[in-house]
């Protein structure tokens, strides 16, 4: 700042004209540089687009990688599920080691089917089989979420349950023993 310049805007009157007049002196209008990128366009953010542009086997490698994030997850609810169970039927006096063999059991063993039962069966998984093997990466990704959204209502059922249920106490020596 010049010294005449001072009276502008320390101490003294304000005076529009000489404030112009430094202005226009002083001033430094900056364009755009030549050759910088042009600005923005309104609508989607850069980031989105710049997803787009994936190529097709990083897609398959992402969808891959999120089909066995997911199958892992259905995997982990199911072990839990079947803690859940267990423990309400040992809490309701069933031997959990005691299956049935039932369609949503899991346990059981091959060796113990007979020949017809593991033809039967071996017809169905080939029936499933045939039926699913053309599923696109997405429509994995849709049942597999579709399942897990129904293991966990499962769980949360087993879980009012057991909150209902209270766990069957048993008779000690010294809850016995009156006093």
């Amino acid at each position: 700042m010049l010294p005449d310049d001072s009276a502008l805007f320390h101490g003294g009157e304000y005076d529009p004209a000489k404030a112009r007049e430094y202005y226009l002196r002083t001033r430094e209008l900056k364009g755009r540089k030549k050759g910088s990128a042009p600005p923005p366009a309104k609508g989607r953010p850069a980031a989105k687009a710049t997803v787009t542009k994936l190529s097709t086997k990083q897609k398959a490698a992402t969808t891959q990688a999120k089909i066995a994030a997911l199958k892992k997850r259905l995997e982990t609810l199911r072990d839990a599920l079947a803690e859940l169970v267990a423990a309400a039927k040992k809490r309701s006096g069933v031997d959990p080691k005691d299956t049935k063999g039932g369609k949503g059991s899991g346990s059981t063993s091959t060796s113990k089917l007979t020949p017809k039962q593991k033809k039967q069966a071996a017809a169905r998984s080939k029936e499933y089989y045939e039926k699913h093997k053309d599923k696109t990466p997405d429509e994995q990704i849709k049942a597999l979420e579709a399942q897990i959204k129904s293991i966990k209502a499962r769980i949360k059922a087993a879980i009012a349950d057991a909150k209902k249920k209270p766990a069957k106490k048993s008779k000690s020596k010294t809850a016995s023993k009156g006093r």
